[in-house]
């Protein structure tokens, strides 16, 4: 009798081990799901900031000018600030606002 009683000790133990496993994964999905809410909503607000002081901050522009080109890998990207890229002055060195410059890119957190 002792022996199913610990086999069923062991089932229950078991068990409660997988319940409190799926809360754990459930907790931190949602951690996950809220850390990736708040840094949209920072991109968001400093993108809004950005594009704000876009037409009067002229180093603003060329600061612009010189780093979306290498930042933006993808064509739909680049495609999609087109119009900032064209509003920005010439950058230095002779060279044309929104022309890829001949450096590999700085990596900053996206996957392809």
């Amino acid at each position: 009798m002792a022996r199913s009683s610990d086999q069923e000790r062991l089932q229950k133990l078991q068990e409660r081990r997988d319940q409190l496993n799926a809360q754990l994964a459930a907790m931190e999905a949602r951690a996950k799901q809220t850390q990736k809410k708040q840094d949209d909503r920072r991109k968001i607000l400093l993108g809004a900031l950005v594009l704000t002081d876009f037409d009067t901050r002229p180093e603003l522009k060329t600061y612009l000018a010189e780093r979306l080109p290498g930042f933006l890998v993808r064509p739909e990207d680049r495609k999609l600030f087109a119009d900032l890229l064209a509003a920005a002055p010439a950058s230095e060195g002779g060279g044309v606002a929104g022309a890829a410059p001949d450096v590999t890119p700085a990596t900053h957190g996206e996957t392809a």
